[in-house]
């Protein structure tokens, strides 16, 4: 048998290929359970029903919902989280929804994660049943235990008011068929419209997308999305059990490649589509056409490469608003829109998407910020000059006595009638704290007092009437 040292270990090399499974790739496979005691056991079955993604919860279900691209990829992350975390702890078997025969040759598998619109609800619970009562041990015993334990796993990552939705059907099942994978293909089915029209409706928009309208025209949100509605169209299934995927899908996409502000990508895009047309006409025979990822694939690849040369012009385009913004009002992920921190999110992280969320976020609150600030009280400067301010382009006087500024009327002579009040109140003051004399009659003193009560009058009418003005 050959060797080879790597980094100073040695390895020996197979003489063929060793298969790899979901079985191998669990962090802690069911076969090691029985060799645990029991209080390692119930600790390694407690982190198996963690919360630990996105809860799932109700969207809208519209067939026209306009943020159906972003619905259905949010949808098709949080189940392929749900299969990740089920196949580390090694629960997930129960997923492959069985259609007995009396030739097990003949035996019929679905894997309800990637096609839970091709099987039906009785299906997967007569799956269940088989699974708990036609199996034997040990295989029967970590049957039982993952059906229980991918239940407590929904249970634990789905929002309440869906989990009591979803038990209005799935507690009338009686106990052999119930389970992890009836109770998430009654959810999903709450949660997607398997419809036609759904399917149709979902083609068309990513028939209608335009890049042009996501900020900085980032190719890799774009894809995500177009992925996204890929999974969902290829889990959807017509009456002869035929993707709703059209032929000719792959021009669409050329076509949406092609919504770009930079000329050098559109081009790209439209040369292959010609290219595809000429192959086809030569031949004379329809030609294979290419597969959809792998479009979706170049996409980005070009994206990059033009990106990092600087040559992506798209950059400055600005941000369409769609589910993935972050709220300045509440505590929004800036990777998913979800009610929780980024460091918490368990969906995989879209750098691009995060790097636009956190932008816009800032600029809200910079802009929430600057709109506090105009209102603060004058300034020294502002103070000289009888406290007026320009607000939003009109000018206002701020009123101490209510602590708040106030519009400055039309032909309004304020600032002189405040002068004129003041000094009247001042002469006011100076007459009555100037040194007194003593009359020379008694009419002489009732004259100055009477005077001097006069002015006073006068000056409290100016200023309540000036002060009118601005109430």
């Amino acid at each position: 048998m050959s060797k080879v040292q790597i980094n100073g270990v040695e390895f020996s090399i197979a003489s063929s290929k060793k298969a790899v499974t979901s079985a191998t790739t669990a962090f802690y496979p069911k076969a090691q359970r029985d060799k645990l005691d029991p209080d390692k056991l119930n600790d390694l079955f407690n982190k198996a029903v963690a919360t630990s993604q996105l809860k799932y919860n109700f969207i809208d279900q519209k067939v026209n919902d306009p943020e159906l691209l972003e619905d259905t990829y949010n949808l098709e992350m949080l189940i392929e989280t749900t299969r990740v975390n089920h196949t580390r702890f090694d629960m997930h078997d129960v997923f492959t929804i069985v259609e007995p025969n009396s030739d097990p040759t003949k035996f019929k598998f679905t894997d309800l994660y990637r096609n839970h619109s091709s099987v039906t609800e009785a299906q997967v619970a007569a799956s269940n049943a088989w699974y708990q009562t036609m199996t034997e041990n040990p295989q029967n015993n970590w049957c039982r235990q993952n059906m229980n334990l991918t239940r407590d796993y929904m249970l634990n990552n789905v929002e309440e008011k869906l989990i009591q939705k979803v038990n209005e059907t799935y507690l009338k099942y009686p106990m052999e068929e119930r389970g992890g994978p009836l109770f998430f293909k009654i959810m999903i089915g709450i949660l997607q419209n398997d419809s036609k029209d759904a399917a149709e409706f979902l083609i068309n928009k990513v028939k209608t997308l335009n890049i042009s309208t996501y900020e900085g025209e980032n190719i890799e949100t774009v894809v995500s999305l177009i992925r996204g509605a890929i999974d969902r169209l290829e889990n959807l299934r017509d009456e002869n059990d035929k993707s709703y995927i059209p032929d000719d899908f792959h021009e669409d996409l050329y076509n949406v490649f092609q919504t770009t502000s930079v000329p050098e990508f559109n081009d790209l895009f439209a040369q292959l589509k010609r290219s595809a047309k000429l192959s086809s006409f030569v031949s004379g025979a329809k030609a294979q056409p290419p597969k959809l990822l792998d479009i979706l694939s170049f996409a980005e690849r070009e994206y990059r490469k033009l990106y990092r040369t600087h040559a992506w012009t798209g950059i400055n385009t600005k941000l369409q608003e769609t589910s993935f913004i972050a709220d300045t009002k509440g505590f929004k992920c800036f990777n998913c829109g979800g009610d929780h921190s980024l460091n918490k999110c368990l969906v995989p992280k879209d750098d691009a998407r995060i790097k636009a969320n956190r932008k816009l976020f800032h600029n809200k609150r910079r802009d929430k910020k600057q709109t506090k600030t105009k209102w603060k009280p004058p300034t020294d400067e502002e103070k000289k000059n009888n406290n007026r301010r320009m607000i939003d382009g009109k000018e206002y006087f701020y009123y101490y006595q209510k602590r708040r500024w106030k519009p400055v009327k039309k032909n309004s002579n304020m600032p002189n009638q405040v002068n004129l009040a003041f000094k009247e109140k001042a002469q006011t003051v100076v007459t009555q704290s100037a040194p007194r004399q003593a009359p020379d009659s008694v009419s002489e003193m009732s004259l100055t007092t009477a005077n001097r009560s006069k002015r006073i009058e006068d000056t409290l009418v100016s200023m309540k009437n000036l002060l009118a003005n601005f109430e």
